[in-house]
C-alpha cells in the first residue's frame, strides 16, 4: 500500500525536500506501507513504514535507517533524511541516499519495557521476557523482510526514544545484532542505571 504525507507549509519555510511535491503551499513525502506479521505474535499485525530515497535504484545498495516507535518519529525522521540527503541543495547532500524503515508499536510496554535490575531473574543488562521476543522480531523477521524486499548494503542503523532509546542502547551491547549504529535519544536512566 502506498501513502502519502500531506504537511501544510509555513509561510517562511526554508527547507528544500527531495522527494516533495508541493502543491497550495503544502508538500509531500510517498512512503509505502507493508503490514507483518511475526511468528512471535501471529494474532498481531504490525506497521513497517518505507521511505525509499528519491529515484530508488533497486541496482544499488542502499544503508537503512530504521526507527522504533515509528508512530511518533516515522514522519520527522523521513523529513531530515530527505534533507540530509538532498544532493541538489549545496548545504545538505550530508550523508548518503538511505531506506528509511518505521516500526509501529503493537504493544509498547510489553516489547520495549526496559530492564530496571528489579527482578533478579533478569539481571542489568539483560533484556525481560517481552523485550527479548521483540529483540528476536526485530533481528530475525523484520531486518530479514527489507533485506528481501528492497537493496539494502548491510549498514544497518537503530533509533529509539525514550524506552525504545533504551532499547536500542542495550540492542548495541549484544554480539547477535543487526544494527552497525544506534541513535538513542531520551534514554532513561533509572537513577544510576548505566553506571551499574
Amino acid at each position: 500500500m502506498r501513502k502519502i504525507l500531506t504537511i501544510t507549509l509555513l509561510l517562511f519555510s526554508t527547507f528544500s525536500y527531495c522527494q516533495e511535491k508541493v502543491t497550495n503551499n503544502k508538500f509531500t513525502l510517498n512512503y509505502d506501507v507493508k503490514y507483518f506479521k511475526s511468528k512471535y505474535y501471529p494474532n498481531e499485525e504490525r506497521s513497517l513504514n518505507v521511505f525509499l530515497p528519491e529515484n530508488y535504484d533497486a541496482s544499488k545498495k542502499y544503508p537503512v535507517v530504521y526507527t522504533l516507535d515509528g508512530e511518533s518519529l516515522f514522519i520527522p525522521l523521513i523529513q531530515n533524511i530527505s534533507v540530509l540527503q538532498d544532493k541538489t541543495q549545496e548545504d545538505n547532500n550530508i550523508i548518503p541516499q538511505c531506506i528509511v524503515v518505521s516500526i509501529e508499536n503493537t504493544n509498547r510496554g510489553r516489547d520495549l519495557k526496559p530492564n530496571t535490575g528489579i527482578d533478579p531473574n533478569f539481571p542489568l543488562g539483560t533484556f525481560i521476557k517481552g523485550t527479548e521476543k521483540f529483540y528476536k522480531i526485530l533481528n530475525e523477521e523484520i531486518v530479514p523482510f527489507i533485506v528481501k524486499n528492497y537493496s539494502t548494503s548491510g549498514f544497518n542503523v537503530l533509533i529509539g526514544h525514550s524506552d525504545s532509546g533504551h532499547f536500542v542502547t542495550q540492542s548495541y551491547l549484544r554480539n547477535d545484532n543487526e544494527f552497525d549504529a544506534i541513535i538513542a535519544l531520551s534514554v532513561n536512566d533509572f537513577g544510576e542505571y548505566f553506571k551499574k
